[in-house]
């Protein structure tokens, strides 16, 4: 199965095995980070306050966010040698630490 993953990126993004892992390696946690500060309270929400009739559109629509957000991390240059590179990660943590 990863093999298959693996020729896919490979072919689709015209990139080396390694340079993947390495960009997976780097933006992994940022975006398993964010993962659990979004679904966790948007599923929370969708089951309590959203009727049964909205649902779908509920997600659907954080499902949007959640695609911009999964897009703008994919496609953001890795700078490792600023300190910007990790403002999300950082910011995520301190959101976190202060629930």
């Amino acid at each position: 199965m990863f093999s298959k993953f693996r020729a896919a990126a490979k072919q689709a993004w015209k990139t080396s095995f390694v340079s993947c892992w390495s960009e997976f390696k780097s933006k992994f946690p940022t975006i398993y980070l964010f993962d659990w500060f979004i679904w966790p309270p948007t599923q929370a929400v969708n089951f309590a306050l959203v009727p049964a009739q909205y649902r779908v559109l509920y997600v659907n629509g954080v499902t949007v966010l959640w695609d911009v957000f999964l897009s703008y991390i994919k496609h953001r240059p890795d700078n490792t040698d600023t300190e910007d590179s990790d403002d999300i990660s950082k910011a995520a943590q301190a959101v976190i630490v202060e629930l």
